[in-house]
């Protein structure tokens, strides 16, 4: 393993990827094409005679972040085996440059597929939708709406899951992504009963949450509302928008340079 950092190592590494992998690569474009496609169908042929722009972008964030996962999970499978990962850990490069192409392959590539898939067919579904003169409603990304302000979280949130898996393929050598789901929701189920059990003791009148707000409900139907500081609220929504999915990406670099056959 070679300890020192190189772009042209890195470039080279990602050349060798795609040479080796190619087929695979281009065959797994052309499945996901043939699963948004008849998505996309099953989406025209059952949704009558009036369509709403708003529901194949919810269709595609569910494709993106199921098709995300299965990809990312499957990101370090050449060390469930000892040859294969032997071959890994022992080929001419640094660990970081190894996993920078796998960041790359993932959040970059894959992404960069999925969406051109999902356009394209989105296209040629508005295309069919116009054709046959029914009503369509289009997203108006002009107007602040709880959907259009949703999309940034939304992409937030699915690098954080996508790194998540990632992580879980770097440390689990079989059902990597079953696991991971496992274990995700355990913490989900954890984080949510201890803030909710938390919350119910200190306000058994009523309340509500979440990352930044909590609405509790007091006597006579009054309610109160309480918001963390501003200069606590916006480090902690930066933290989680951009910073968070990074911090489970340089976890699993320090869990790949500890790896071993």
């Amino acid at each position: 393993m070679t300890a020192n950092f190189s772009f042209k190592r890195l470039f080279l590494l990602i050349t060798k990827q795609w040479i080796e992998n190619r087929r695979l690569y281009l065959m797994s474009a052309l499945a996901l094409m043939g699963i948004l496609g008849a998505a996309f169908a099953l989406w025209l042929l059952m949704a009558g005679t009036r369509y709403e722009e708003t529901s194949m972008y919810i269709m595609g964030m569910i494709g993106l972040f199921i098709t995300g996962a299965i990809f990312a999970s499957t990101s370090f499978n050449m060390l469930n085996s000892k040859d294969t990962g032997i071959y890994w850990i022992s080929f001419p490069a640094s660990h970081l440059e190894k996993f920078l192409v796998t960041i790359f392959l993932n959040v970059v590539v894959f992404t960069g597929v999925y969406m051109s898939c999902f356009y394209l067919l989105k296209f040629l579904a508005e295309i069919y939708i116009e054709t046959r003169s029914m009503s369509y409603a289009k997203v108006n990304w002009s107007l602040s709406q709880e959907f259009t302000k949703a999309i940034p979280v939304f992409f937030s949130f699915f690098f954080v899951v996508q790194a998540a898996f990632l992580l879980g393929s770097a440390s689990f050598k079989r059902f990597s992504f079953i696991r991971t789901i496992i274990l995700l929701m355990a913490l989900i189920f954890i984080y949510g009963w201890v803030s909710f059990k938390v919350a119910e003791m200190s306000f058994p009148r009523g309340f509500s949450f979440n990352l930044t707000r909590l609405t509790t409900m007091h006597e006579n139907n009054v309610y109160k509302e309480y918001l963390l500081p501003g200069y606590i609220k916006a480090p902690v929504e930066l933290f989680f928008k951009f910073f968070f999915a990074p911090c489970i990406w340089m976890i699993t670099w320090f869990k790949l340079r500890e790896k071993e056959i």
